[in-house]
């Protein structure tokens, strides 16, 4: 098992590109935890690390015109939020998935943040994020994330790999762990 706290990608290696943000760092918010039938997030405010800058991104009724980062060309939106179940965990455990889509261009942008209520205040426990990211979650509480990967005759529409990461729970540490990474697909 990977032990890594966090790991950023933005490879560009051989021709091929791939661009993903992963962090499995536990990071406190000044958010107090809400009761668990109240979170809903639609009205939440997100702080948004990633490759080379940060943001904040600001639901009002579960969507926004930019995409956290100040540009107003994106529509942002909740897309789905499940509660998941977390050994060592005593609080309720929110997986939400975020969805920016381009409005003049291609281009779109999925976002996954779990949360915990730890010491009386949100914690991010996950938050992933990378363009045609798709999320799995599973039964035991880990997920399974994957992203595309583009070699240089891909078109922006169609990545001919891709990278996918699975993520446990470590009740113990109380943290998610990178169990495994791959990249599976055409290799020119």
């Amino acid at each position: 098992m990977t032990s890594e706290l966090a790991v950023i990608f933005l490879v560009v290696v051989s021709g091929t590109f791939d661009a993903d943000y992963v962090s499995v760092q536990p990071w406190p918010s000044k958010v107090a935890c809400l009761q668990p039938q109240s979170v809903g997030f639609e009205n939440h405010q997100f702080i948004l690390r990633g490759p080379g800058r940060s943001g904040v991104l600001t639901l009002r009724n579960g969507k926004t015109e930019d995409d956290g980062y100040g540009s107003t060309d994106w529509v942002t939106t909740l897309e789905d939020r499940q509660r998941l179940e977390l050994a060592g965990e005593n609080g309720p455990v929110w997986a939400v998935e975020i969805f920016s889509n381009h409005i003049g261009g291609s281009g779109s942008y999925s976002r996954l943040v779990v949360v915990s209520c730890r010491n009386g205040s949100l914690t991010e426990l996950v938050q992933a994020g990378g363009e045609g990211m798709r999320v799995k979650l599973l039964e035991d509480g880990g997920m399974i994330l994957t992203f595309g990967v583009w070699y240089p005759q891909d078109a922006h529409c169609c990545p001919s790999a891709q990278k996918t990461l699975i993520l446990h729970w470590n009740a113990r540490r109380r943290i998610f762990q990178i169990e495994r990474q791959s990249i599976t697909g055409r290799n020119p």
